[in-house]
């Protein structure tokens, strides 16, 4: 279990729409703490959810070329995509990999009910 870890999304209220997608060998709110703490963002990071897994490179790595479109820059673990796309791969490797945990921290992951539900499905619209 060498390679066993964390693979978590944090969000930042400056950078609202672009996730961080990282994985580490610590406790995520710890990893949070340490991102939070350089100089160069100006308010700190939210821990929105993150899984823990057994090869968390790995999963970072295949969960990073599933929404490689959405990189904002080649050398950052930084995507601009819909924060329900991010939770719903999570929620696969959670189904699919059987990780030992998924777990929701923030409002923004636990509070938006579009998470748990897309308006285009709603057959009172028509749809």
């Amino acid at each position: 279990m060498a390679n066993y870890g964390f693979v978590y999304v944090m969000g930042n209220d400056y950078m609202p729409g672009i996730y961080k997608i990282g994985m580490t060998n610590q406790s995520p709110l710890r990893r949070r703490d340490e991102l939070s703490s350089g100089t160069a963002i100006p308010s700190p990071f939210d821990l929105l959810f993150y899984i823990e897994v057994a090869d968390a490179a790995s999963v970072e790595r295949q969960i990073h070329q599933v929404f490689a479109p959405f990189r904002v820059s080649e050398n950052r673990e930084f995507f601009q995509v819909d924060i329900r796309s991010i939770h719903h791969e999570f929620e696969q490797w959670f189904r699919d990999s059987a990780p030992m945990a998924i777990t929701c921290f923030g409002d923004e992951a636990i509070n938006n009910p579009e998470l748990e539900e897309d308006p285009d499905d709603d057959p009172s619209r028509g749809n």
